[in-house]
């Protein structure tokens, strides 16, 4: 996920960055183009000369290049007094200050000693994108021109969706992921519980095979231990019965002939206190002890 989000946000920017090059590319383009059909008569209007012929001819080519180019406004305004000579919009009066005179003042310097530029995107009081480029006119005049970077709302409307699937599949893998890991873990904790009773001897617990396959094959491997331990369990129980067998059949003869020798020794008191045990000091006992004391 973060790897599908850090290239999600490399090809945005590396996407605006391309159109707005291309867009401010294409504005000086027309503010280039504009600086050729404007008269240079234009820097001689005044406040109140809307109605000259000069004025009205200006904004008729004006106005046919921002059809033909598909600008947003043009303006004309003298390069010193940043005041306006010619609107496409008719909104701004002759010497009206420029707007964006203080918003722009890095490009409008360059664009007042010969350069034609663009400014950075900027957001109309609308909330959309637009972009500015500027170009001179002689040396008295700058041709500003505007176009809105619709691009740029569909980018920001295919950011919103992203960030929007982004969230939904991050809810997703998280869920995803839970139930995942339940599936491993719950029966890992099974196996575990059962083989903790397995250790404390209750070999006949029932191992659960249930969840992934390779919690099942776990629960296969050990459900055949726990087999294998109770057959030897019970090997070990048999085998100790034959020894306890074995030893028990002497100790009987071992027993027999002892009570034969103690009846053989009868009246020999020094001999007879060697078969009751007395002369170790455990007292008399029987001479079958031994024989007891093994079974």
């Amino acid at each position: 996920l973060l790897v599908l989000l850090g290239t999600a946000y490399f090809v945005d920017q590396a996407m605006r960055s391309a159109l707005d090059r291309s867009l401010a590319r294409r504005l000086i383009a027309s503010a280039k183009v504009a600086s050729t059909i404007i008269e240079s008569r234009v820097s001689l209007l005044e406040p109140g000369d809307e109605e000259l012929r000069i004025a009205k001819r200006t904004q008729q080519k004006v106005s046919a290049l921002l059809e033909a180019a598909e600008l947003e406004r043009i303006i004309v305004f003298k390069a010193d007094e940043k005041s306006v000579l010619i609107d496409s919009r008719q909104t701004l009066r002759i010497g009206d200050p420029y707007p964006r005179a203080m918003f722009d003042l890095e490009e409008l310097e360059r664009a007042s000693i010969g350069e034609s530029i663009a400014s950075v995107l900027f957001r109309g009081i609308e909330g959309r994108w637009y972009k500015s480029a500027y170009s001179p006119h002689g040396e008295d005049m700058i041709i500003a021109v505007h176009a809105q970077a619709t691009f740029f709302d569909a980018l920001d409307n295919t950011r919103r969706v992203l960030i929007v699937i982004t969230i939904i599949a991050l809810v997703l893998l998280v869920a995803l992921a839970f139930a995942s890991a339940n599936r491993v873990t719950v029966p890992l904790q099974n196996l575990s519980a059962a083989a903790e009773k397995i250790g404390r001897g209750r070999l006949e617990q029932e191992i659960p095979q249930k969840g992934p396959v390779e919690v099942q094959v776990l629960g296969q491997t050990m459900s055949q231990m726990a087999k294998s331990l109770h057959q030897r369990d019970e090997e070990m129980q048999m085998m100790l019965g034959g020894i306890a067998h074995e030893v028990r059949n002497p100790l009987g003869g071992i027993e027999l002939f002892g009570s034969l020798l103690r009846e053989d020794l009868d009246g020999d008191e020094e001999k007879t206190s060697h078969v009751d045990g007395k002369c170790c000091g455990w007292g008399r006992c029987k001479s079958s002890w031994i024989y007891h004391s093994w079974i």
